[in-house]
């Protein structure tokens, strides 16, 4: 009769022998593949006390090379698994090892840890016990470019001990890495790490003689956790070494902290400002006062400080009317910017607008304008626009974009206005015009093509006469870049295709969907290399077959290189091309 449930003896699912009892009569080799099917699960959690069992046993299996699975097949030590193991291990365990068996230590080296994927996955104890017994890691690491700081910051919990061990290790190890001060603004580390983060930068920046190799800006795009001490630190102890600064979703008071710093700063040279996090509904009077604070500092800054030749401004964090601040009555005090970029997903005033680019003694050489819509009309003035007209040989723009995403009542004053520029070189337009304003887009693009200073022209979702302009760009002798896009109603690739035929020779890069595709890519890159000078009946000889090298050593680079400038046709092609186009007598 069985016994009941209670009385049964337990059955153990443990076996009751010790490790020597097991390893009694093993083998080195089946020690060697006992170890090898531990290392390909990292996750046992007893996998480390049996190979520590088995190196015990046969040390000469401590320097062995094993199969590696966890992420492809490659080679690992022992030591190295033991190091990343997932379950608890003592350092007393390490440093036995490291002891018994020296051969072990050859397998510190940065190759096997950036594999092993050392600095990203291990436990704290185990890297300060790698950086404790072999400092060199860091400098190899750092010196092949694997970033260990960047690997600790990137990892969910790090304390500063280990990050200060790293750093003990190789001072220099921060400067190799282009970003760990902003990994640790977004991660939002403790104030105990960022200020040893910073500290340490700045020491090794201060030893650096030649400033060209130091880094030399900071992008901080979730710049939530930046509080007011750090932003504190960050002015006093980073931002004198910088050249260029990108802050966004700062808080409006650590932003405005740092905007006050950078006043007497005598290195930056270039700022960038995205959206600033502000607190409740924007109408708010504490939101608006926080935004006039920031248009003060902002313009203090552009006022006092006179080395910043380039700003990226995000205007959702100001008022419309802060474009004021570049009208005729301040310009004379930051007409330094040589680069002006302006984005805002909401509603611009078109009037301010006209009129700081209408009544503006210098405009910047590059400006680019991103913005939701234009509110209201375009103030026209017969006599501002006389005026533009008379100073825009001196405004210094030569590279001008406008991207609007919602149609305007603005759009032909705007128009108008482009047609005065006399210098510009560069113009890209995202106008999503109507169909009634197709004439004012013409005559802007055909006033600007005529004048033969226009080098590059991207112009999108806006209808344009394809006879008139056509007949434009036969005449022009500058424009060397197209990209125009009109839609499907209006094919403008005829138009370009029968002026690159027998009238242009200097455009070389043309983006026009069409049905004359082909014979726009085939007479574009026959202007680029040389159809001009193949024309000119001032080529000589020489000069001629100087030409055709430049087609055979194109192709000669495409098949040595990756990148396809010139397949086996189209050589044959341009160079007969280049033939057909000399002069009579000149190949001959």
């Amino acid at each position: 009769m069985n016994a009941p449930p209670s009385k049964r003896p337990k059955l153990s699912i443990t076996s009751s022998r010790s490790n020597d009892d097991e390893d009694f009569g093993l083998s080195e080799e089946a020690a060697r593949r006992q170890i090898a099917g531990l290392l390909q699960n990292c996750y046992r959690a007893d996998g480390h006390r049996r190979v520590m069992s088995l190196l015990r046993k046969f040390p000469s299996l401590a320097a062995r090379k094993y199969w590696y699975q966890y992420h492809g097949r490659d080679h690992v030590y022992p030591l190295v698994y033991l190091l990343r193991c997932r379950a608890p291990i003592s350092i007393a365990a390490l440093r036995e090892m490291c002891q018994l068996y020296p051969a072990a230590m050859t397998s510190f080296d940065a190759d096997t840890l950036h594999k092993a994927r050392f600095f990203s996955s291990a436990p704290n104890p185990a890297i300060q016990f790698v950086l404790e017994v072999c400092p060199h890691v860091a400098t190899q690491c750092c010196v092949k470019r694997y970033y260990p700081i960047h690997m600790l910051l990137q990892r969910q919990r790090i304390d500063h001990v280990t990050i200060r061990k790293l750093l003990d290790a190789y001072p220099r190890a921060i400067l190799k890495d282009p970003n760990c001060i902003a990994l640790a603004i977004a991660n939002g580390y403790s104030m105990a790490c960022f200020e040893l983060l910073v500290d340490r930068w700045a020491a090794a920046v201060s030893r650096v003689k030649n400033r060209k190799k130091a880094q030399s800006s900071l992008v901080v795009k979730k710049g939530s956790y930046l509080c007011l001490a750090k932003a504190e630190l960050l002015a006093e102890k980073i931002l004198p070494w910088l050249t260029s600064v990108v802050f966004a979703g700062l808080e409006s008071y650590a932003l405005f902290r740092i905007l006050e710093s950078l006043k007497t700063s005598r290195s930056i040279t270039e700022v960038s400002l995205g959206h600033v996090r502000l607190t409740g509904p924007r109408d708010t009077e504490t939101n608006q006062s926080r935004r006039q604070q920031l248009e003060q500092a902002l313009e203090r800054l552009l006022v006092e400080n006179a080395t910043i030749r380039r700003l990226t401004l995000d205007m959702g964090q100001f008022n419309t009317s802060f474009l004021a601040l570049f009208n005729t009555r301040r310009q004379s005090r930051i007409c330094r910017l040589d680069s002006l970029e302006i984005t805002s997903n909401e509603a611009v005033s078109a009037r301010i607008l006209s009129t700081w680019l209408q009544e503006a003694i210098r405009l910047p050489r590059h400006l680019r304008l991103h913005i939701g819509s234009l509110s209201g009309r375009w103030h026209e003035d017969s006599l501002n626009n006389h005026r533009a007209a008379a100073q825009s040989e001196t405004s210094g723009l030569r590279d001008l974009t406008i991207v609007v995403m919602r149609p305007s009542r603005a759009f032909p004053g705007l128009l108008s206005y482009l047609q005065t520029q006399q210098p510009l070189e560069r113009l890209t337009l995202r106008l999503p015009l109507s169909s009634e304003e197709s004439d004012a887009l013409t005559e802007t693009i055909v006033v600007l093509l005529r004048r033969d200073r226009l080098k590059s022209l991207d112009c999108c979702f806006g209808p344009i006469d394809p006879a008139r302009f056509g007949m434009a760009l036969r005449e022009n002798t500058s424009l060397k870049e197209l990209t125009i896009s009109t839609g499907s109603t209006c094919d403008l690739s005829c138009a370009v295709a029968d002026a690159l035929t027998h009238h242009n020779t200097t455009l070389q890069e043309v983006d026009c969907e069409g049905s004359a595709s082909d014979k726009i890519d085939y007479y574009s890159h026959l202007n680029q290399y040389g159809r001009r000078e193949a024309r000119n009946n001032g080529t000589n000889r020489e000069e001629f077959v100087s030409l055709l090298c430049r087609v055979t050593e194109a192709r000669r680079q495409s098949l040595q290189g990756d990148v396809v400038r010139v397949t086996g046709s189209e050589e044959t092609d341009l160079l007969f091309g280049l033939l057909l186009e000399s002069p009579v007598g000149t190949w001959c």
